[in-house]
């Protein structure tokens, strides 16, 4: 770990801070790299030569068999680093769907997507398919009562994973 000087204190007191951890994101390629090395040799030594914690060798050894599912999942690098499917499932997978399609349609003609007409789309085609009444259900859940004292004039709309603050004109 890299060491700092502490530039607040005297020339007498010769204290030295250390720097914060970086945390880093290992591509499954890399890991599993880290993991064959350390299978020929040992642990400490792929975690000296690749510059990895020794634990993190004794994690990726473990996790061999689903690295290379995430290796194999994906050539191109989307599923790089987790697993396809990870992650909190979408509440309105349609919306979603029809939301994407709209973008993708819009960026192919060259158009801009300001965030702002992105919401009001969302909220047009949601409404378009009269779940309202599951939708509000969904949104006391969500809510805590201090939300409802602090933001009064805005309605928290919750889309796929997306947070998205409208008027309260959908009351």
């Amino acid at each position: 770990m890299d060491l700092l000087a502490n530039y607040n204190s005297s020339e007498d007191e010769q204290e030295e801070v250390k720097a914060p951890r970086i945390r880093k994101s290992y591509t499954a390629e890399f890991k599993l790299n880290v993991v064959k090395f350390a299978r020929e040799n040992n642990n400490h030594k792929a975690a000296t030569k690749f510059g990895v914690d020794v634990s993190s060798v004794r994690d990726w050894k473990k996790q061999e068999t689903s690295l290379h599912v995430i290796k194999n999942s994906s050539p191109a690098g989307k599923f790089k680093k987790k697993l396809p499917g990870s992650g909190r499932p979408l509440t309105y997978k349609d919306l979603d769907e029809q939301l994407a399609f709209w973008v993708r349609e819009r960026r192919s003609k060259k158009l801009r997507i300001p965030h702002a007409i992105l919401q009001q789309r969302a909220i047009q085609t949601f409404n378009s398919e009269k779940d309202e009444e599951g939708f509000k259900q969904l949104q006391q859940q969500v809510r805590s009562r201090g939300h409802y004292q602090a933001n009064q004039s805005d309605h928290l709309l919750l889309f796929g994973c997306k947070w998205m603050i409208c008027p309260s004109t959908l009351d």
